[in-house]
Order: structure tokens, then C-alpha cells, then sequence
């Protein structure tokens, strides 16, 4: 079969699934933890229903991904005693007795051209690797610099898997596509839940660090604006006492200024480019801000009334 050449973030989480797979499963080397035999039986069962086209007397593979497909076929032959027939542009498995075998060993049944029901996890695990197949048969991801969303394209079995995924606490929306069913994920830690629960764990944990990063970012600017915005009120505020100033010495009418007022006016002459709060510190004993926004608001208000 031909290899995939597209390398989205959806991609990269699948291909680190099948390798973590194939070591679990002991068909390649690696540290990860071997796998119980329910375990298997409930990922190669989530393969048989959403990988699988039931063709006459065939279940034909129809995911075009190499290395799922290569997991496909050595579970058939090393676990289950099943002999797939491969060629240039598929896989597939007799229907015979065989298949018959497994398909009562993890209590599914062949019926109008579907493999159903959904199976029942045996131990903690199963229900995580039956997942795992579900999406890497039928999943998608967008990357993390894009809006966040997981979708399962299950089309007949989309409410059956609905309520199996509610069953393990994960509540996902159901929509349609192109007269497709699918679920989806599309708030953040729901996404993490779901990728450490299928065993993607570093995927997960990049998520949940890059959307930490983003919060961080967003409060920053947040503040930013929110100085810059103080910094502008600030600047304009100090100019209408500079005016206010001006105004009064015009009319001749800063000596007639309460002491305390005066005091504001020798120090906004002698330091103009002074903010509201360097000013303050200035004076003896300093002033606050909002001390001395007081006190050059009187002085404002007084040239604006022409009257001290």
C-alpha cells in the first residue's frame, strides 16, 4: 500500500500511537509495557469496526496508514490465527470460521454488513486501546497553533460511540459532514483527557504547556494594555494641569491659591515631564497618586471656572 506523505499534527500523534503500539504488542523493541491479551483484543476489535468494510465474504482494511495497517495484519496472524491477504491496494480477511473465533471471543457479532455492538472492556486498560483504534481509524486533530478541535468521523456507529465515550466520561458533540456523522472535542482539556486516555500522553502535555503559554501571553498584553491605557489617561490628565496652570498665571491668580495648591503648581514647573506619581514624590511629605490627583483636579476645575 502506498505510504501517506502528509505530516500534520494528526499524523505525527498517529504514527507515535503505532509505534507505542507495536512495542506493547511485542512486534518491535522498545520500553513500553506489555499489553494484556483483553487489551489487544479490544484494539484489534475497535480496527475490526471502524477500519473494516464488510465486502461479500471479506472484512477489507480500508485506513489508508502503512503502519496501522502492517499492526493489522500481524495481529491477525500472530494472535488470532487469521491469514490476511494483502496486495497493492488492500487487506483483507476471509470471513470464515476462524474470524467467526474472534469475533465471539470479544462478544461482537456480523450482521447486515456491520460488526456490532461495541465491546465491553475486561480490565482498566481496554477501554484506552480500544479507543486508540477508534482514532486511529477515524480521528483527526488540528495542531495546536490552529483552533483547538478532535473529531471522530463514525458515521453508522456514531451513537453507539457517543454513548460508549459518555460511559467513560468523556462528553463529545455530535454533528454532520458531507452526509457524514462525526463527534468532537473541541474545549482544550478535553482534548488533553482524550489523548492521555488513548496513551498519547506528550501530546497531551504539549497542549496543555502551549495553552498554558498562551494564558500567559494573554495576561501580559492584557496588562500591557491596561498600563499603556493608565499611561495615556495619566499623560493627558498632567497636560490639562499644565494648561490649567498656564491659564491661571495668565489671569494673575496662582498667589491666590490655597498653600497646598501651590505647592503642586512650583513642582509641575520646576518637573513637566513628571507623571502624576512622580510628581506626588516630590512633594514633602509625598503625596499618592490619587492624593494628588485631588488637589490637581481642584486646580483644573478652578481655571475652568475663571474663578479662584
Amino acid at each position: 500500500m502506498a505510504k501517506s506523505t502528509t505530516d500534520s499534527y494528526g499524523a505525527k500523534i498517529k504514527a507515535a500511537l503505532c509505534e507505542k503500539t507495536a512495542q506493547a504488542f511485542g512486534f518491535t523493541q522498545g520500553g513500553e509495557e506489555e499489553a494484556d491479551d483483553c487489551c489487544r483484543l479490544s484494539f484489534f476489535a475497535g480496527l475490526l469496526i471502524f477500519g473494516c468494510k464488510v465486502r461479500e465474504d471479506e472484512i477489507r482494511f480500508s485506513v489508508k496508514n502503512e503502519s496501522l495497517a502492517d499492526l493489522f495484519a500481524s495481529m491477525a496472524a500472530a494472535f488470532y490465527s487469521l491469514t490476511p491477504k494483502i496486495d497493492a491496494r488492500s487487506l483483507s480477511l476471509r470471513i470464515d470460521a476462524a474470524f467467526g473465533r474472534v469475533l465471539q471471543a470479544a462478544d461482537l457479532s456480523l450482521s447486515d454488513g456491520q460488526i456490532t455492538p461495541l465491546p465491553i472492556p475486561v480490565c482498566g486498560r481496554c477501554q484506552g486501546y480500544f479507543l486508540r483504534a477508534v482514532f486511529l481509524c477515524c480521528g483527526t486533530v488540528s495542531s495546536p497553533d490552529k483552533k483547538h478541535q478532535l473529531n471522530l468521523f463514525s458515521d453508522e456507529a456514531s451513537d453507539e460511540l457517543r454513548r460508549f465515550l459518555q460511559d467513560a466520561d468523556l462528553s463529545f458533540g455530535a454533528s454532520a459532514r458531507r452526509g457524514h456523522s462525526y463527534l468532537y472535542l473541541k474545549k482544550t482539556s478535553s482534548i488533553e483527557d482524550f489523548l492521555t486516555r488513548i496513551g498519547a500522553q506528550v501530546f497531551s502535555m504539549q497542549l496543555m504547556n502551549q495553552e498554558i503559554e498562551r494564558e500567559v501571553r494573554a495576561n501580559i498584553n492584557r496588562r500591557n494594555n491596561f498600563d499603556t491605557a493608565n499611561i495615556s489617561r495619566s499623560s493627558l490628565f498632567v497636560s490639562r494641569l499644565a494648561e490649567a496652570i498656564e491659564r491661571l498665571e495668565e489671569r494673575g491668580a496662582v498667589e491666590q491659591l490655597p498653600e497646598g495648591l501651590k505647592v503642586i503648581v512650583r513642582i509641575q514647573k520646576a518637573h513637566p515631564e513628571d507623571t502624576l506619581s512622580e510628581l506626588g514624590a516630590r512633594i514633602r511629605p509625598p503625596l499618592s497618586k490619587s492624593g494628588l490627583y485631588h488637589r490637581a483636579k481642584k486646580i483644573i476645575d478652578l481655571a475652568d471656572h475663571k474663578e479662584v
